[in-house]
């Protein structure tokens, strides 16, 4: 569900920027988001298939969607919907007491509310996968701070190939995590 919703997040992004862009520089990052998600869905489908061809079945998605502990739902979703208001006052916070440059304050609240929604992901997911989704988030949040300073096209296209560079070093390192040996998988949770 996360990497559909990556998408979406780049196509709301383009929406955000066709404010202050020209359209031919709006659509590049639509394109991009849609690019990033699909190759991050292909690498963690083959993890899936490399691990269950390992013998690790209780690491494939669907194994981990069956047996999750569903007594502990409510408790979880309370906690993140605290966690995520507490993310909306801080990132509203920060936009009127650090407003960024420009005119735009929607985009500024939109860009601090991905830099740290994107930290509290990469800070606190362990598979490799859902870290580099928590940096593209934070990488998305600093590009719609920046883009409103710059509105070339080549700054956009630029700041799009970084994206995808950034977008092939984590489904590679998604990949090398599937495929290295049960024990050094996760070293956090030895």
């Amino acid at each position: 569900i996360t990497l559909p919703a990556l998408m979406i997040q780049y196509v709301l992004l383009g929406l955000l920027l066709a404010r202050v862009m020209p359209n031919v520089a709006v659509a590049i990052k639509p394109v991009v988001g849609i690019i990033a998600g699909l190759t991050l869905s292909f690498a963690a489908q083959r993890a899936d298939v490399e691990r269950a061809h390992r013998g690790h079945a209780d690491a494939t998605a669907q194994s981990r969607l069956f047996s999750a502990n569903w007594r502990n739902l409510p408790s979880q979703l309370l906690m993140r919907l605290v966690v995520m208001l507490l993310v909306v006052t801080a990132a509203f916070g920060a936009t009127t007491r650090f407003p960024l440059p420009g005119n735009a304050r929607e985009l500024a609240f939109a860009a601090y509310l991905l830099v740290i929604c994107g930290m509290l992901i990469a800070a606190t997911v362990s598979e490799g996968l859902n870290v580099g989704i928590g940096i593209l988030m934070m990488i998305s949040g600093f590009e719609l701070g920046y883009i409103p300073l710059e509105r070339s096209i080549s700054v956009s296209v630029l700041l799009g190939l970084m994206t995808l560079a950034v977008t092939l070093s984590i489904a590679y390192l998604t990949l090398a995590e599937a495929d290295a040996p049960a024990s050094d998988a996760h070293p956090l949770n030895a």
